[in-house]
């Protein structure tokens, strides 16, 4: 399914008989999605982020710049790894081989817990880019 808050992913859930596998919602450093994430690991499913790199804005962020370069590695692979790390699917979006090539070469480094942390303190409360999807529900607030 597709841009579930948790109260929907819920009733999704409880209406199927069938395992609801996972739910494809935007997310990146920008958004936190704590609510859902506990809520899809609660009912045994998984979230999948489209927009993963928000749009391409974590290129030009200096925190992710900072982290991206003390391990070598471009802002769009410590936003996938950040990701891979909170066992969230990502689906980057692009049309050029050498971005694809380097999407996937993320699977040598990790990020440490304060790595982590200081890519989740990025979010803020304006950070949903796709708001014109779903005007009916109501978004988790974190």
């Amino acid at each position: 399914m597709s841009n579930y808050p948790s109260t929907q992913f819920r009733e999704a859930q409880s209406a199927s008989d069938a395992k609801l596998i996972t739910n494809q919602v935007e997310y990146h450093p920008y958004l936190s999605l704590k609510t859902l994430r506990a809520t899809a690991a609660e009912l045994g499913s998984s979230i999948t982020a489209w927009s993963p790199l928000a749009q391409g804005q974590i290129a030009d962020d200096p925190v992710i710049g900072e982290i991206a370069r003390a391990h070598g590695k471009t802002p769009g692979q410590v936003t996938l790894r950040w990701l891979i790390q909170q066992d969230v699917i990502a689906i980057p979006r692009t049309t050029k081989p050498q971005r694809a090539a380097e999407n996937f070469d993320i699977w040598e480094f990790s990020l440490s817990a304060e790595e982590m942390e200081r890519v989740h303190a990025l979010a803020r409360p304006d950070g949903r880019l796709g708001d014109w999807i779903d005007r009916d529900f109501v978004w988790d607030q974190d």
